[in-house]
């Protein structure tokens, strides 16, 4: 499924160099689960059928840096937790017999955080 603009995003060109930014820097990447940040961040799960391996969590951030420096569009999404942020995602299909792959990320007081990173399961 490719990316879709949201109506609500009129400046993804800007936010998305921003994720960029902190996506580069792995000083930057947060991915562990708080109560206070939730995640479900298993990239150990997914299949990469490029390198016929499961993904890592570098190779995951590396797959969002390319899905980024490629120009695709996540869609942006409020966040019920923290309360009043903005997260971005996007659903990925690696190839045609594999589930679908569902990436949320957030850039959050400096960082990004790695909120989702897994199959599809719906």
């Amino acid at each position: 499924m490719v990316g879709r603009r949201s109506l609500t995003t009129p400046d993804w060109d800007k936010d998305r160099v921003e994720l960029l930014r902190l996506a580069h820097r792995r000083e930057c990447r947060l991915f562990a689960w708080t109560p206070t940040i939730p995640c479900d961040w298993v990239p150990q799960t997914v299949w990469d059928p490029r390198y016929d391996m499961y993904f890592s969590d570098q190779s995951a951030w590396l797959f969002i840096i390319e899905l980024l420096e490629s120009g695709r569009v996540f869609t942006r999404v409020p966040m019920k937790t923290p309360p009043n942020t903005i997260g971005y995602e996007i659903i990925e299909s690696l190839a045609s017999n594999l589930p679908q792959l569902y990436i949320k990320i957030q850039a959050y007081k400096g960082k990004i955080l790695g909120r989702s990173f897994h199959n599809v399961t719906k």
